[in-house]
């Protein structure tokens, strides 16, 4: 038997990056289409990084709740370690597969983990992403 897959409470944080995710991931294949290659590599940066985070708030510990009682919600995911009391605050790529590794737990964790596979940061720096074909 399969496990029940609960739907996205619509207006949440995880379903406004899920739709993030899928405008940018249009917005890419448009661009590519059109020979845009550099602002569509930046597109599907995005879309990856929105799609990322939207798994981050709906299987594992990480929030977007205010820090501190009555305070405002954060405009960022994040994750505050029980253990060290460190907060990590997840902005832009690369801190994806190892921050993953170490945030998935349970029954989630092995299909998650096995989904996201490959290495942190395979995608190269933002500079390098950046800059113009001819320049490298």
């Amino acid at each position: 038997m399969s496990p029940k897959i609960r739907a996205v409470q619509v207006n949440s944080e995880q379903h406004h990056f899920a739709h993030a995710a899928a405008r940018h991931y249009k917005d890419a294949v448009f661009l590519m289409d059109a020979a845009r290659l550099p602002n569509a590599d930046h597109h599907f940066g995005v879309a990856v990084e929105c799609a990322l985070k939207s798994l981050l708030l709906r299987f594992t510990a990480v929030t977007m709740d205010p820090e501190k009682p009555g305070g405002k919600r954060s405009n960022r995911p994040y994750f505050k370690d029980p253990k060290t009391g460190k907060t990590r605050y997840y902005s832009h790529l690369p801190w994806v597969a190892t921050d993953i590794a170490l945030l998935t737990h349970g029954r989630t964790a092995s299909p998650l983990t096995t989904a996201l596979g490959g290495e942190p940061g395979r995608r190269g720096s933002v500079t390098a992403r950046l800059r113009h074909p001819a320049d490298q």
